[in-house]
């Protein structure tokens, strides 16, 4: 089979998914919580953490956010990131899950960003982008 749609989501590794069956099979509980498993669960999200940000070189004064997926990061970074005192551009052709972020937030008359214009051919238009940069 051949598999197309890898934007939405892709094959697994087949080690990533031993440890993932692994984990659900034995430290399936409640990471939140104070008893033993629950206690092993949040110790394994952790250094699976501490992995991730070595493999990535982030340092240990920054976190990492776990998400369910793209459509949620984009939120949250978009929601998180534009407040009135920033000005933050975006390109004309972004995901829904980003343009609807920002009519979200121009319903409540935050509009603390800038869409910049594209050409017919789908570049962007670098003299708006000189424009804006002058503002």
């Amino acid at each position: 089979m051949v598999y197309l749609d890898n934007a939405a989501t892709t094959p697994m590794d087949e080690e990533v998914v031993g440890r993932v069956n692994e984990s659900m099979r034995d430290i399936f509980a409640n990471s939140g919580t104070r008893y033993r498993i629950g206690l092993d669960a949040k110790r394994l999200i952790e250094k699976s953490t501490e992995s991730i940000a070595e493999y990535l070189g982030i340092p240990s004064t920054h976190r990492i956010l776990f998400t369910s997926g793209g459509t949620e990061s984009n939120n949250l970074f978009i929601k998180g990131l534009c407040f009135p005192d920033k000005k933050t551009a975006f390109l004309g052709l972004e995901h829904p899950s980003i343009t609807e972020s920002l009519a979200f937030l121009q319903q409540f008359g935050n509009e603390p960003f800038s869409l910049l214009p594209f050409q017919t051919e789908g570049r962007l238009d670098l003299n708006s982008v000189s424009t804006l940069k002058e503002k």
